[in-house]
């Protein structure tokens, strides 16, 4: 048992570090964490964004690849969504300027 779980371990960091290498991956999992601190900023952003996905956003981890997969989840089947959520906050003059703008 203690030899798999070392495994794992090895083989969840090669995944981790071969995303690392790739700018393109590295930009989009930055953007995917940005969109889940934005959103998790605040709970009345985090319920709005509950209400149109099927997936919630999430925080990712450095050192667990399957925390990636879980973050772009969300992103992946619901993208259309979180644009139109994205645009609806950054137009809603009920919003604070930093939403708006953070939108």
């Amino acid at each position: 048992m203690q030899q798999n779980c070392a495994h794992d371990h090895s083989l969840n960091l090669v995944g981790v570090h071969s995303a690392s290498l790739e700018l393109e991956a590295m930009m989009f999992f930055r953007v995917v964490e940005s969109l889940y601190n934005f959103l998790a900023k605040s709970t009345q952003r985090w319920k709005k964004m509950k209400d149109v996905l099927t997936f919630t956003v999430k925080q990712e981890c450095d050192t667990r690849w399957s925390t990636k997969f879980d973050a772009e989840k969300a992103v992946h089947f619901g993208l259309d969504e979180l644009v139109d959520l994205l645009e609806t906050m950054s137009a809603d003059t009920n919003e604070t300027s930093e939403t708006r703008g953070n939108a």
